[in-house]
C-alpha cells in the first residue's frame, strides 16, 4: 500500500496565505479611511494681499479635487524669513485645515512641491477638532494624583 504524498506548505508560505488577506483588508481600510490634515504653507512677499486670493483659491481647489472637506483657512499674515528662499526674505503663511482621503495626502503634497508660487510647505495628519481626549483609566489617574501630592509635599 502506497501512501499518498500531501504537499506541505512551508512556513512562509502558510504566513503568505494568512497574512495576504490582512495586508488586502488593511489597504482597502486605507483607501477609504479619512483623516484631519493641517496644511501650512508660505508664499513669497511679491504678491499683494489681493494677488493671494487666486493663488490661496487654488491651493483649495488643488485639495479638493483631492477630496478634501471641510476646509478652513487661516492667514497668519506677512512675516520675515529666517534666511532667503529663492530670494525672497519676506512671505506671507497661511494654513488650512480639513479632511482628506489618506491615500491621497502624498499626492497633494507633491502636486504642491510643483506650484512654483509657494516657497515651501508642510503637510501634517493632526486631531479632528471635534476630538475628544478619552477617559483617562483609574490606575493612571491615581498614579497622576501621587506625583502631583508628592510634588507638592517636595515644594513644602
Amino acid at each position: 500500500m502506497e501512501k499518498k504524498k500531501v504537499p506541505v506548505k512551508s512556513r512562509s508560505q502558510k504566513l503568505q496565505s494568512e497574512l495576504l488577506p490582512l495586508l488586502a483588508e488593511q489597504r482597502q481600510e486605507r483607501a477609504t479611511r479619512r483623516d484631519a490634515y493641517e496644511l501650512t504653507y508660505l508664499i513669497a512677499a511679491r504678491f499683494t494681499e489681493e494677488e493671494l486670493i487666486p493663488l490661496r483659491t487654488a491651493v483649495a481647489n488643488f485639495a479638493t479635487s483631492f477630496g478634501a472637506t471641510e476646509i478652513k483657512e487661516e492667514i497668519l499674515g506677512k512675516k520675515k524669513l529666517a534666511y532667503p528662499i529663492d530670494h525672497a526674505t519676506h512671505g506671507y503663511y497661511m494654513v488650512m485645515r480639513f479632511e482628506m482621503p489618506v491615500s491621497k495626502a502624498s499626492q497633494l503634497s507633491q502636486r504642491l512641491e510643483h506650484n512654483s508660487d509657494i516657497l515651501r510647505h508642510i503637510l501634517i495628519r493632526t486631531k479632528p477638532e471635534n476630538y475628544t481626549r478619552r477617559n483617562v483609566s483609574k490606575r493612571q489617574s491615581s498614579d497622576l494624583e501621587d506625583k502631583d501630592s508628592s510634588h507638592s509635599k517636595s515644594e513644602n
